[in-house]
């Protein structure tokens, strides 16, 4: 699984999951309401990094070598804190409390994106990384639309 993850080149499975994603993000985009809309895309980024930050340190990086590596070395709570700080006020500010269920709704995916990465590759890379960044932001508005 691994090795397959270093490959550069894209395949089907590949091509359907960035389909998935990007039309869940355009289906809960249009689906909200208009009013509340552009909160929604000025969360949409804020809970995608924050979701890369909370999976960095709830996973330990899984290759023994690789650009990655020190991202996962100098873990701070410190930044931990802010990261749930602007994650949590941020959705709150701009969405309500629809906003505070969301980012409790990322915070909870993420730990268990982090406890299934470790259950299938013993850690986090790149690709995971990236996944849960683009799947945060995919949770924004489906979360928004299921909300009404």
């Amino acid at each position: 699984m691994m090795e397959i993850m270093r490959d550069s080149h894209i395949g089907v499975m590949g091509v359907l999951a960035i389909i998935m994603v990007l039309g869940l993000k355009v289906a809960g985009f249009l689906s909200t309401a208009s009013d509340e809309l552009p909160n929604a895309v000025m969360f949409t980024p804020i809970a995608g990094r924050c979701g890369l930050v909370l999976h960095v340190f709830t996973s330990k990086y899984a290759r023994t070598e690789g650009l990655g590596a020190i991202t996962f070395l100098y873990k701070s709570p410190f930044c931990l804190s802010w990261t749930l700080l602007l994650l949590f006020s941020s959705g709150y500010l701009l969405l309500g409390i629809k906003g505070i269920i969301i980012a409790a709704a990322i915070s909870i995916f993420t730990l268990l994106w982090s406890f299934y990465t470790y259950k299938k590759i013993n850690g986090a890379t790149g690709d995971t990384l990236g996944a849960v960044v683009e799947i945060c932001e995919m949770l924004v508005p489906v979360i928004l639309c299921c909300l009404g």
